[in-house]
């Protein structure tokens, strides 16, 4: 064999289904693969790939989907998830539910479905015994968002065909309807196969959802969310909560003010928990005390806004009364995201056009992480406790690792455009009646400037970027 030959041979086509099965599995993990066959060996991994998730968002793409399942029932079979929303015409019905029956009957390697606004008949049918009791056998999750015109929504009878499906697992609604979650046990049963359910809508947090909650007798997992609503109160439904629970996370809307409802003194009584997510307002400050005494904490999470001082925070990861089981924390209580920056999108150092619109005259599109609401929480202080827990081998997670660095570029950018405008306007009146003679004195000591003696710097006629 030549060196040419050697250099030509394709070794990758040679190796074994499971492996190249494998390797597509992990090279298009986050992304579609592309549409154009890469080589005929390769077509049928990457058939299953672009089939594995299906996302559908239109009546026309539906359709389409449906007549492609049609004419080679064999692609159903590729299907792992699915997610499908506005996918029907409430005027004009163009399917029927024997076609759309047939459609589900193909999928029997799905595993999750996800049924968004407009899949009304979709979800009557998932919800149905004519599928339940046939087809689907590995679907094991089961999203929907409750159609806007159900009177009854939460009613027991509604869900009780699910007992039919032999692998379903996780239930997770939505409503967008202020609909109080309350369940009506009258001519239903109660749901036995649900071990994780997620109910997300503005009033989840009212007491009269542990009436849905009862109709779920082997729940192990429990996720509530109040959306838009940043003043959730769950005091009163902790204090009635399964302690079969192993999972629980309460969330809201972040408002990052001093709302507070705290539910953490009815945690004790959740001897289970494993995992315990928080959301702003939903502990106090004095919270340790409280999970302190949750013996198996495995993993502990702060939503946006559920802000614990570092030294509490600290007490409670690696302190000598630390959580005895903890493995991992999960710190999202601020996020950030970088903008435009005169040191990359900029020549010569130039404020943005539109600077005198944006405090500080940045750019636009930044996020700045809220660090500055709490005096025991900021950026430095965040950044050692995560070195600390790591130290201790706690696994850190979240959004907290990647605001920390918005944070620093965020205080350069700061800095930077407070020059550009200084060097541009020749003065420090703005930035003297905004900061003090103080922070301008050690402005000009940082940047090793003198006084303009008024005079305006016109820098935009300079030929270099020398100040």
């Amino acid at each position: 064999m030549t060196l040419l030959d050697s250099i030509q041979r394709d070794f990758i086509s040679v190796l074994p289904s499971e492996l190249l099965s494998e390797i597509f599995n992990l090279a298009y993990k986050d992304k579609k693969p592309p549409l154009i066959p890469i080589s005929r060996a390769f077509l049928p991994f990457q058939r299953i790939s672009l089939f594995r998730h299906v996302k559908i968002n239109s009546l026309p793409q539906f359709q389409l989907l449906i007549e492609a399942y049609e004419s080679n029932s064999g692609l159903g079979s590729m299907v792992e998830t699915m997610e499908i929303e506005h996918a029907e015409n409430e005027e004009r019905k163009s399917r029927n539910d024997r076609q759309l029956k047939t459609f589900f009957s193909t999928l029997i390697h799905h595993e999750q479905l996800k049924l968004g606004q407009g899949t009304t008949s979709l979800i009557n049918l998932v919800l149905s015994l004519r599928i339940a009791r046939s087809d689907l056998p590995q679907l094991h999750t089961l999203d929907f968002e409750i159609p806007s015109n159900w009177q009854k929504p939460f009613d027991s009878k509604n869900y009780h065909y699910l007992n039919s499906y032999p692998s379903l697992r996780t239930l997770r609604l939505t409503t967008n309807v202020s609909h109080l979650f309350k369940c009506n046990s009258r001519g239903g049963e109660k749901t036995k196969n649900v071990k994780e359910l997620s109910l997300a809508g503005i009033n989840v947090d009212n007491a009269s959802t542990l009436s849905f909650i009862q109709n779920f007798p082997a729940l192990e997992s429990l996720s509530l969310d109040t959306l838009t609503s940043h003043h959730a109160d769950y005091s009163s439904l902790t204090a009635s909560l399964p302690t079969s629970l192993t999972s629980l996370s309460l969330r809201n809307k972040a408002f990052f003010d001093e709302y507070s409802k705290p539910c953490d003194e009815h945690f004790p009584r959740l001897v289970n928990l494993e995992y315990l997510y928080l959301g702003e307002g939903t502990f106090s400050q004095n919270v340790i005390n409280s999970l302190t005494q949750l013996p198996n904490l495995k993993t502990l999470g702060f939503g946006r806004g559920a802000i614990l001082g570092c030294s509490r925070l600290e007490e409670l990861i690696v302190g000598p009364n630390r959580l005895a089981h903890l493995e991992k924390v999960i710190f999202d209580q601020v996020e950030g995201k970088i903008g435009w920056q005169i040191g990359k999108n900029s020549d010569c150092l130039r404020l943005h056009p539109n600077h005198r619109e944006e405090p500080n005259h940045l750019g636009p599109g930044w996020v700045v992480p809220q660090f500055l609401t709490a005096a025991d929480f900021t950026a430095v202080a965040v950044q050692a406790l995560i070195g600390q827990a790591e130290k201790a081998g706690i696994l850190v997670e979240g959004t907290i690792r990647g605001a920390t660095e918005v944070w620093d570029e965020w205080c350069y950018e700061l800095a930077v455009c407070e020059f550009a405008y200084v060097m541009e306007v020749g003065n420090y009146d703005e930035l003297r009646e905004k900061n003090g003679d103080e922070y301008v004195e050690e402005f000009k000591e940082n940047w090793e400037l003198d006084e303009f003696d008024g005079m305006v710097i016109d820098r935009y006629a300079m030929d270099e970027c020398e100040w």
